[in-house]
């Protein structure tokens, strides 16, 4: 295996580094020291590497700092769609999880040399094609500030009659498109094909008690309009802010890199969102008009009265709710 390897290693350097236009690069944070040379107490972890990604594919450059490291001296094991066994030496350099699913049996490796620095070189497939990888270990995983950089307010109404007003706090610090995007649909100030972008009198279509609302069809109030203020939808931004409780605020989506306009709010804390979709703000007020429209969902989503986001807009941050 490694003799077969090392004989193709020039023609792996030329197939996989494309240009900079068709990989998103993105630099990995410092975990801590890396490779000891051989002889001394080795470091069982890492620094200086690089994570790579296209749709299709991760790749992972562990910068190599002893020249006299050959393949005979590095097993690379993938134990399920999130676990890489790296040794060097024997010896474990990392145990962290990778932070999203790859195929079963699809990695492969080898020494590679960039710009006369040495590297191991890992290539996986993704399972989820398409997918942005906010990040490559778990061990990176940046913690959400969930600072409150921006307050909206919705005025509810179900079936005509008023309901209450919700108040969102949105983390501006964490996901800046995301919430610039749903700010502008809050305010109305553009148009898209022609239609304001407004949540105004725009329903919530879809109320499944004990999981989610979602609403914010502009176009056609169904849930199969798509627009936002970036074009028909933009990438996914963050995925550091988690659904850990009733009133997470969240981008709906037909998949990866779909967001435009539609969204949810949490009825209870929804763990398996996270990492497929992109939370950006919570209730922080009207908590008690969120449950009112739960009462009105469904097994299905379909909601058994009309419910409408009546007006909608900014909250000054320094004035009362």
């Amino acid at each position: 295996f490694c003799a077969c390897v090392l004989a193709h290693v020039r023609v792996f350097v030329v197939c996989v580094h494309l240009g900079p236009s068709q990989w998103e690069l993105s630099q990995g944070k410092e975990l801590a020291k890396a490779f000891a040379r051989r002889g001394e107490e080795y470091e069982l972890k890492f620094k200086d590497y690089e994570f790579d990604q296209n749709d299709e594919e991760i790749s992972i450059f562990i910068r190599v700092y002893d020249d006299t490291i050959t393949p005979m001296d590095i097993d690379i094991v993938q134990r399920n769609r999130r676990k890489l066994d790296i040794r060097v030496f024997g010896q474990p350099l990392t145990r962290s999880p990778l932070s999203n699913d790859v195929v079963p049996d699809s990695m492969y490796w080898f020494i590679d040399e960039i710009n006369g620095i040495r590297y191991i070189h890992i290539v996986a497939e993704k399972k989820d094609k398409g997918r942005t990888w906010a990040y490559c270990f778990t061990d990176e995983d940046k913690k959400a500030s969930l600072e409150i950089t921006d307050k909206v307010f919705m005025e509810i109404e179900i079936d005509g009659k008023k309901a209450g007003r919700i108040v969102i706090g949105l983390f501006g610090l964490d996901a800046p498109l995301t919430v610039k995007n749903f700010r502008a649909f809050c305010n109305g100030a553009e148009e898209y094909k022609g239609v304001p972008m407004s949540y105004v009198n725009t329903p919530f279509h879809r109320i499944i008690p004990n999981f989610i609302i979602q609403g914010g069809d502009f176009l056609n109030g169904d849930g199969t309009g798509s627009g936002s203020i970036f074009g028909p939808t933009f990438r996914d931004e963050t995925f550091s802010v988690r659904h850990s409780e009733a009133g997470i605020v969240s981008m709906a989506n037909m998949g990866p890199n779909t967001n435009a306009a539609q969204f949810l709010i949490t009825l209870q804390p929804s763990s398996w969102l996270d990492f497929k979709n992109v939370a950006f703000g919570k209730v922080i007020k009207g908590m008690e008009v969120l449950k009112e429209i739960e009462t009105h969902g469904s097994n299905d989503g379909t909601p058994k009265k009309q419910v409408r986001i009546k007006a909608c807009g900014s909250v000054p941050f320094l004035l009362e709710d």
